[in-house]
């Protein structure tokens, strides 16, 4: 509403005042002389009326216009101090808005079922105990307000929004998706996580309809609503400041919108991402977390490991589109501790310990290392700065063994996790630790491809170097991704598909189309495929559209049948078992069981193949070689704390470049019978 004096127009005369309608569009008015409705106002059928406030002190009038025309018609607030802290971002949010006159929508009505259904849903997200807030609290706030957030403290009334927005993305209710043919409810089959995990078959428990709906026309349905409430929980979050204004109910809104606006991975800018990780950082300096230490140690030690998983969701999707991360060591360790037990250490005393902080331990091991292998990456290799300098063929093959090394770790820790069951919480640490593997893996592959592109920066010799590299990475991908997508696949649930971790299972699906690498057999591709295929068919159900993936893996799934000279269904793809092959064994062969991969992890297969070929010149190196992939059974990087490794790599390439491209082939070329190229 007008609440300063209009400014004199060009011929001496006041402007007359723009109308209530016009005003609360952000549009401009051309009000009649003769009491006549405006134009706009006859174009859209509506009333135009006008309302005329008294003078206001200069300066108050401005930061009141732009509340008022943000709320859109809702009852003018009186003006705080909240308000006046914080003018700039408002003022230029107005501005913004003013230059483009982009309207913003008006207020949503949110009917008080909807969001009491909000929270019951959010509850069963795993972990249904968030350890930033508490939604018995948030609960409590709104039945004190009769379920009207409005009323709601400002920290409070965004988290309200944006659990709303979030749990929009799964709910069956009429109000997102309409009713069934028979006018009644969908049912809300696919929200509970037993039901839909347990059976191991993919297609039955999958569904593809719900209600005799197919869930693509659910998440059709849904769109409109639940971009509505992202769009009103973001408005809500920008006016109220809450990437400027730390508490914990600010750190878990930006984390959810976050993950809600992860999913369009171009215009994605991390934004929400570094809002968090501020919010959290200076709740860390300012001694407001100093709480998790009252605690019983356990608890304290599994609340921090939560805070890592949510750093690690934040790294692998970074390196999974190529951003900086947003987050440094020092926040890392400030945030969520330091994480002094090596994986080995933990895996040790993991037989001596109960299994809740056995897994404790191992998981804060695997995810402080899998956010370093990540960051290394995108320094390295992949990152936009990375990219600017030229290749860099030693930081590769430490990259190289490192991700190796990791990959022997994870499914150490797999073996483990298996072994104690499949019950929910341990489904989430398996999900994780694929995840994290197969993001790193496919990221590597994936960064050594586009380099390979670039071929023409390179001489004869470096090519044929990257092209053995491209061939190592290449089969660690494969295999990650065959393992990985049966511990995705046995996670799914509607509360995962918009985690972040969902939107690189297309790159996933990329690298097992058309691989000729021979690091996986056919069937095991095929069967890897029709995991995938039914994670992303049943990301429909939230709206996630990637129906090009799914047609190319029905294409390849095609192209195997061909090959195989059968008719095979894709019910012969469906592992019955998806935990077999993997024993528990402190040697890292032994749980690489897959017949088709490419090479032994076996150190001592490599010192013995690097010896064959020049046993003089790698013998002057061989501590930096045997590092290189952890001959002494340690958890830490290749390079890390190691000198003679980072010397001795230099030495290798600089001495004798092409006895470095015989040893990666002499190690990484398939031995049964598949394609050398990448």
């Amino acid at each position: 509403m007008e609440s300063h004096s209009p400014e004199p127009a060009s011929d001496g005369k006041k402007k007359k005042t723009a109308c209530d309608y016009c005003k609360a569009k952000r549009v401009i008015c051309h009000p009649q002389t003769d009491g006549k409705p405006c134009p706009r106002c006859v174009e859209k059928g509506v009333e135009c009326t006008t309302t005329i406030l008294p003078k206001r002190t200069r300066g108050k009038g401005k930061k009141t216009l732009a509340k008022e025309a943000a709320a859109a018609g809702l009852p003018l607030p009186l003006p705080s101090k909240k308000t006046e802290s914080r003018p700039v971002s408002r003022a230029a949010s107005s501005s913004t808005l003013t230059i483009h006159e982009t309207p913003e929508p008006p207020p949503l009505i949110v009917p008080s079922t909807l969001m009491r259904e909000a929270l019951d849903i959010f509850v069963r997200f795993p972990p249904s105990q968030n350890p930033l807030f508490s939604v018995d609290t948030l609960r409590e706030s709104l039945e004190q307000v009769k379920w009207d957030s409005t009323k709601l403290d400002p920290s409070r009334r965004v988290l309200a929004h944006c659990i709303l927005a979030f749990s929009s993305l799964v709910s069956v209710d009429p109000y997102y998706i309409g009713c069934d043919e028979r006018g009644a409810p969908f049912p809300d089959r696919l929200m509970p996580w037993d039901a839909l995990n347990h059976n191991g078959k993919s297609s039955a428990s999958a569904g593809s309809t719900l209600g005799g709906l197919d869930v693509a026309e659910i998440g059709r349905r849904r769109k409109v609503v639940s971009h509505r409430l992202h769009i009103e929980a973001t408005r809500l979050a920008e006016r109220e400041g809450i990437a400027t204004n730390a508490s914990a109910e600010n750190a878990a809104s930006c984390f959810l919108l976050d993950c809600i606006d992860s999913t369009d991975p171009s215009t994605y800018t991390m934004a929400w991402s570094a809002a968090f990780i501020w919010n959290f950082r200076t709740l860390a300096e300012s001694g407001e977390l100093e709480w998790q230490f009252a605690v019983t140690p356990l608890e304290a030690h599994i609340i921090r490991v939560q805070w890592r998983g949510s750093f690690l969701a934040i790294a692998m999707y970074a390196l999974s589109i190529d951003k900086t991360l947003p987050f440094t060591v020092h926040d890392e360790e400030l945030i969520c501790g330091p994480s002094h037990v090596s994986f080995e250490d933990a895996l040790a005393r993991a037989s001596s310990l109960p299994p809740e902080p056995a897994v404790t331990v191992l998981m804060n091991s695997l995810i402080t290392r899998a956010i370093r292998l990540a960051r290394d990456c995108l320094e390295t290799i992949s990152g936009a700065a990375a990219r600017r300098r030229q290749f860099n063929e030693v930081a590769a093959l430490r990259m190289i063994s490192a991700v190796e090394l990791f990959q022997s770790s994870a499914n150490r820790l797999r073996a483990y996790l298996v072994s104690l069951g499949s019950g929910p919480n341990l489904r989430i640490c398996l999900h994780a630790n694929a995840h994290a593997l197969g993001t790193l893996a496919v990221a590597l592959h994936r960064a050594l491809d586009a380099r390979a592109a670039e071929s023409g920066l390179l001489d004869a010799a470096a090519a044929q170097r990257l092209a053995a590299q491209r061939r190592v990475a290449k089969a660690l991908a494969v295999r990650a991704v065959v393992k990985g997508s049966m511990d995705i696949r046995a996670a799914m649930s509607p509360y995962r598909l918009r985690f972040k971790q969902f939107t690189g299972l297309d790159a996933w699906a990329k690298v097992l189309i058309g691989d000729r690498s021979g690091a996986a057999g056919a069937d095991e591709r095929a069967e890897a495929l029709v995991r995938l295929r039914d994670i992303i068919k049943f990301s429909t159900y939230a709206g996630v559209d990637m129906h090009s993936t799914v047609a190319a893996i029905d294409v390849e799934l095609d192209v195997i049948r061909a090959g195989s000279g059968t008719q095979a269904d894709d019910a012969s793809w469906e592992g019955s078992n998806p935990w077999s092959g993997f024993s528990m064994d402190a040697n890292a062969n032994a749980v690489h069981q897959n017949a088709n991969q490419t090479h032994s992890s076996n150190a001592g297969g490599m010192h013995a193949n690097a010896s064959g070929m020049n046993s003089g010149f790698m013998s002057r190196n061989a501590n930096a070689m045997e590092n290189s992939v952890g001959m002494d059974g340690g958890s830490r990087l290749p390079w890390e704390g190691n000198q003679g490794f980072n010397a001795g790599m230099d030495n290798l390439y600089a001495a004798d470049p092409l006895m470095m491209e015989g040893l990666f082939n002499n190690m990484y070329m398939p031995n049964n019978g598949g394609s050398a190229g990448p």
